[in-house]
């Protein structure tokens, strides 16, 4: 594979730029920022052309959003929180049943790809399985391994193992042993004793196969692929794979543990009281086109809205962090917005959050963050309210 050193290059410097601070006292136009921040994510799509095609193609209708915010919660309710595909071999199909969950065909993987494209960026494809398929008719995954006899090219052919009894020492063919009803060695033909622990009196020492029709005896068999639906074999070499494709979120800061669970009640509760019609897990389109996943999404009758991000942080919350979750909010515009659980964060990483009029809540506990919350959004309401009537 060749490297564009260039493209390195740029790709280095726009990183560095995406961990630096975004000084107060410099703030740039909020349009830029999220251009910069647009343009950063550009820099790191594949190289391939022809994939750069195929996602722009498939971007091009947008699922609406209370979908998106359905499949959202119906993903992080799932156990493994992957969108994992059901795959019919012989019929050559692969669909995803969890959409059936949020009343979409089952076999729409347009919606998903849409979700996964650069400008969604809301899903993450991964490789869920590979499947061998034949490489004249890749209509069906219905694949069988056949093996036969290297000589006449039978595929009565037999595996044989030669067996020791490690007590006594006797080697002979396994149909030499006294077998039962289950097939199972119950005694040794030399010494008579009972064969009770098959893993400590067993050994097998050689294995080798045999073809019913020419008696021919042999180590290694002749090994074929064999496609069902179309009847007919293929060599191992010319067989062709494809990728099927599960999905995960991108973002998944989602804590499913039963004190998150608690916190969002109690926060959504909140909210009511002010008037907010709130929901969690919630996707929301910015004025960039992308798609941004909010833990906490509101509006009230007046048109204003909230949004408000949770994370359980474990060390110390650097600035970029904060950067990303500022421009999520530029893009958005919302009345107000609200940071919580970054227990860590710098009093600079705060600085830069408040300069914004973003609100960072660092306390870790559920009743002093709803306290706190309160607060918050009274005192921006109240702010709210003053520049209206100015």
């Amino acid at each position: 594979m060749m490297f564009n050193k260039n493209r390195l290059k740029n790709e280095e410097n726009t990183q560095k730029e995406a961990n630096s601070e975004l000084k107060p006292d410099k703030i740039p136009l909020k349009q830029a920022m999220i251009n910069s921040f647009l343009h950063r994510q550009k820099a790191t799509e594949p190289l391939d052309s022809k994939t750069e095609e195929k996602t722009s193609e498939v971007s091009t209708a947008e699922p609406p959003i209370d979908k998106i915010s359905q499949l959202i919660k119906t993903i992080q309710r799932h156990k493994n929180r992957v969108i994992a595909p059901k795959i019919d071999f012989f019929n050559g199909l692969v669909t995803y049943p969890i959409l059936s969950e949020i009343n979409e065909s089952e076999d729409n993987v347009e919606f998903l790809e849409n979700l996964s494209s650069q400008n969604a960026q809301i899903l993450e494809k991964i490789v869920y399985e590979k499947i061998i398929v034949c490489p004249k008719h890749s209509d069906s995954f219905n694949i069988n391994v056949r093996l036969y006899c290297k000589k006449c090219s039978s595929m009565d052919i037999e595996k044989l193992h030669l067996l020791e009894h490690t007590r006594c020492g006797y080697i002979s063919e396994r149909g030499k042993f006294e077998h039962d009803e289950k097939n199972e060695i119950v005694s040794c033909p030399s010494c008579k004793k009972p064969i009770k622990d098959h893993s400590k009196e067993i050994r097998i020492p050689a294995m080798w196969y045999e073809c019913n029709n020419c008696n021919e005896k042999f180590d290694d068999v002749m090994v074929k692929l064999y496609c069902r639906k179309h009847d007919h074999d293929f060599d191992t070499s010319n067989a062709a794979t494809i990728s099927v494709n599960g999905y995960k979120l991108r973002d998944d800061n989602y804590d499913a543990n039963s004190d998150t669970i608690q916190l969002q009640q109690k926060l959504l509760h909140v909210l009511s009281k002010f008037g907010f019609n709130a929901d969690e897990n919630y996707s929301i389109k910015g004025t960039s086109g992308r798609y941004h996943h909010v833990d906490i999404y509101g509006k009230n009758d007046s048109g204003k809205s909230i949004m408000i991000f949770i994370k359980k942080a474990e060390k110390e919350i650097d600035n970029s962090e904060i950067n990303s979750k500022i421009i999520e909010v530029l893009d958005t515009s919302p009345s107000i917005a609200i940071l919580i659980g970054f227990a860590t964060i710098s009093d600079k990483a705060k600085s830069i959050a408040l300069s914004y009029n973003v609100s960072v809540i660092a306390s870790e506990n559920p009743e002093q963050i709803i306290s706190d919350t309160e607060n918050v959004i009274k005192a921006r309401l109240s702010v709210l309210s003053e520049n209206e009537e100015k």
